[in-house]
């Protein structure tokens, strides 16, 4: 069985077993599974992580060279009823704005047990480093009552002749250009409040 079709599968049944035991999960679970994927000839792009909510049931950066575009896109399922009401708060890692994340957020629906979130176009992201994602639930739209948190580490992996032939001539530039536009003063641009993220 394939990397991704054995987390897929875990995914599929773990949310069954509420009390399935954590340590499943930790590094040297993931290495052994890792070693298993090299040997099929697969990449290991992240380690699904479980909290009290949320099982992380596939994290990937999503590529489209005719688009120019990559962006994080992580599916999150819910390991028991989540109130309804509630918000599910994505705080995605901007490679080139320390402090402040990429922010996407959704409102719980009655039945569904599975979100999916995408961060929209990222520029800066470098080949073999690992890249956070947070998720915080909030009780409600004002966002003043944490329920619960959840983390999850991805790694940006492209096959280097992929990257070289298909991604490299324009991601490269995008990044030069935003990490200009980001170190460039703006008059009367109002200043984040520090670790607050960015909102896209």
């Amino acid at each position: 069985m394939g990397f991704e079709l054995i987390f897929s599968s875990l995914g599929e049944i773990i949310p069954f077993f509420p009390d399935f035991p954590q340590a499943m999960f930790n590094r040297k679970f993931f290495f052994v599974l890792a070693f298993l994927s090299i040997l099929s000839g697969l990449q290991a792009s992240f380690a699904p992580q479980v909290s009290e909510y949320f099982i992380t049931e596939n994290a990937e950066f999503e590529i489209n060279p005719e688009k120019q575009v990559v962006e994080y896109d992580v599916v999150l399922r819910a390991r028991k009823p989540l109130p309804l009401g509630s918000v599910i708060q994505v705080r995605f890692q901007n490679p080139l704005r320390k402090g402040e994340d990429i922010v996407k957020e959704l409102l719980v629906e009655a039945n569904k047990r599975a979100y999916r979130i995408s961060s929209g176009n990222v520029a800066g992201l470098k080949l073999g480093k690992d890249y956070r994602i947070d998720v915080v639930l909030f009780t409600s739209s004002s966002q003043q009552t944490e329920l619960g948190n959840h983390s999850q580490r991805l790694f940006f992996e492209v096959p280097k002749k992929k990257y070289k032939k298909e991604v490299k001539s324009w991601y490269e530039k995008m990044g030069d250009s935003s990490a200009s536009e980001s170190s460039a003063p703006k008059k009367g641009a109002p200043r984040s409040p520090r670790g607050k993220g960015v909102r896209s």
